[in-house]
């Protein structure tokens, strides 16, 4: 994390922005067949190609519930880690 102390919101809210577009890119070029290939995920379970970006889109969200309770938000509905894979 120390890579990004010292930049602004608005740099990181680009960097995030541009991982975003790079990561739905990425998931829009790939087929059937290759999202149904399974291995195993870094957290040890098996999972598919689709399952890994499951797991990146629950994992966005619960930081960002995270964040809004932090504040004093509402959250409407928890992320379903049991789910994940």
């Amino acid at each position: 994390m120390e890579k990004l102390q010292g930049r602004s919101v608005s740099e990181l809210l680009d960097s995030l922005s541009s991982s975003r577009v790079d990561t739905l890119a990425l998931l829009d070029s790939l087929t059937e067949e290759q999202l149904n290939v399974r291995g195993m995920h870094p957290a040890g379970f098996e999972t598919s190609v689709a399952g890994v970006f499951r797991v990146m889109a629950r994992h966005e969200r619960g930081h960002g519930q995270e964040i809004a309770l932090a504040l004093g938000l509402p959250v409407a509905e928890r992320v379903n880690w049991s789910a994940a894979g």
